[in-house]
């Protein structure tokens, strides 16, 4: 294979590796959160509200993150910045391994948040930018399978390592992604693009295109978390008294819905090349919102159709994923495609991250788990809406 051949992989292989990586060190925090708590928390404070603000840091870290490094990846270039994202992300991982009280740890996990953010971004937009138009599709639609891949390392790691710190160092891998991607990814936004364009495009001629691309990632964002974050919960409110047949069919229903979303990623690209991109994402959030009655709203005790139905959604959300990084970046020229990129991506998260907050509460005043599920679902509608109406037109890819 010729080099000119060789290249669009190896900057897959970056691009790929830098997500998961990212993904990982997302996850990592929570899964040792109650051995952190416990480490850390030497102050009157409640181990919940603990675990609040250090979810919470992260996930505000990866909507300033994903807008701001967008916003500037548009002006300097994306490889730079895609080194400052991977920066970010290593670092604040290995800082957070020698914290010795919650907030400051927090803090390391807002760095990490600001790289985790950027790098889902970029990822995107430069293969965008580089992948030929006939198999970018494909290229994208098994991106998207990168977050899951870190989420299993970091489960891995959970399981095989006790101590969180030292999980923490292993964070620090990112870092090692800096010199190859300033090596061998070229530059894909130029300066004549950077600086004498520019001035003449702005987001605003495109705010149709914004808005909709916000409404329509966003929303199905808003609904996947409800559901990754509430299903187990739920699962146990079905059996009742029985902890320990709950715990068994929680973990298989989480395991299929974490199944399905690989599944449906990886498969993503080639349906997008069967269909238009616009009529997978409308079916797509039809099928969610089907699927989340049936399951949140319709069942009332367990039986396998609570499994079946959580690897339906999980490919479902899959496919969505994989369809959500063709379609956005296509609705934005160039010079604007990292910034608004990043916009469409991260302004979800802003509501995601207060929803952190208060998980529990909105949990009781919805009725229920299965009931606040549901109702989260409702905002597949206004994705929908949002598709419905969007503009027709798109920009050239590379």
């Amino acid at each position: 294979m010729s080099e000119s051949r060789f290249y669009p992989y190896l900057v897959f292989a970056i691009c790929f590796l830098g997500v998961a990586l990212g993904a990982m060190n997302s996850v990592l925090a929570p899964s040792y959160l109650p051995d952190i708590i416990k480490e850390l928390n030497h102050i009157s404070l409640t181990s919940e509200n603990a675990g609040a603000w250090i979810n919470f840091s992260f996930l505000a870290g990866g909507t300033i993150g994903g807008i701001c490094l967008g916003f500037i990846s548009d002006w300097i270039g994306r490889k730079k910045t895609l080194a400052f994202a991977l920066l970010f992300c290593g670092a604040g991982s290995g800082i957070g391994a020698l914290c010795t009280s919650w907030p400051v740890l927090a803090a390391t996990r807002f760095l990490v948040g600001i790289g985790v953010g950027a790098v889902l971004v970029l990822s995107v937009v430069i293969l965008t930018e580089i992948w030929e138009k006939k198999t970018n599709g494909v290229a994208l639609g098994i991106m998207s399978v990168a977050y899951p891949v870190g989420i299993i390392a970091s489960g891995l790691i959970t399981a095989n390592i006790s101590d969180w710190k030292m999980a923490f160092m292993i964070g620090l891998l990112p870092i090692a992604l800096i010199i190859p991607s300033i090596i061998f990814i070229k530059e894909t936004l130029m300066p004549r693009n950077t600086k004498e364009t520019i001035n003449h495009i702005s987001l605003g001629a495109y705010k149709n295109s914004l808005v909709s691309g916000i409404l329509i990632y966003g929303t199905m964002l808003i609904g996947l978390w409800s559901a990754f974050a509430w299903l187990p919960t739920w699962v146990d409110s079905l059996f009742g008294n029985i902890p320990t047949e709950a715990q068994t069919q929680r973990g298989m229903a989480v395991t299929l819905l974490g199944l399905g979303g690989l599944i449906g990623g990886i498969l993503s690209g080639w349906i997008a090349k069967r269909f238009a991109t616009r009529q997978i994402q409308g079916v797509c959030f039809i099928l969610c919102f089907i699927l989340s009655f049936i399951l949140f709203k319709m069942t009332k005790s367990y039986s396998d159709l609570v499994l079946i139905g959580s690897g339906l959604l999980g490919f479902t959300f899959g496919v969505s994923q994989g369809v959500l990084n063709i379609l956005i970046p296509g609705l934005f020229p160039v010079q604007l495609r990292s910034s608004a990129t990043g916009l469409c991506f991260h302004v979800g998260r802003a509501f995601t991250a207060i929803a952190v907050f208060f998980t529990g509460a909105l949990a009781i005043w919805l009725g229920g788990y299965g009931n606040a599920i549901f109702i989260f679902s409702g905002v597949y509608v206004i994705g929908l809406i949002a598709l419905l109406v969007m503009k027709k037109e798109t920009y050239a890819t590379h």
